[in-house]
């Protein structure tokens, strides 16, 4: 037989601009309460950034232990934030 792989949406979100790409997107991959909580390990952007990459991460190694054929990084950066948004991409997937 022929088997069909599916890839999941793991949304990314590193602030408020990243969330807002985020909420834009018609039908939002993002589970209830997933941007909020990332949002709320601030004052510190630091402290946003890292809790956004820690919950992809371990969105995206919850969605792989299920079976699925990959995952999809999703999402989009604030402007002016494409470099940090792409260096957050590479790390969430060098952890995978």
């Amino acid at each position: 037989g022929v088997g069909v792989g599916f890839v999941a949406c793991v949304p990314i979100v590193l602030d408020a601009g990243s969330a807002a790409v985020m909420r834009s997107f018609p039908t939002s991959p993002m589970p209830p309460g997933y941007a909020e909580s990332i949002l709320a390990a601030g004052p510190d952007p630091a402290a946003i950034r890292a809790a956004g990459i820690a919950a992809a991460t371990d969105l995206a190694r919850a969605m792989l232990d299920l079976g699925l054929a990959g995952v999809n990084l999703s999402g989009g950066p604030a402007p002016g934030g494409e470099l940090a948004y792409a260096e957050a991409v590479a790390r969430i997937a060098s952890a995978l």
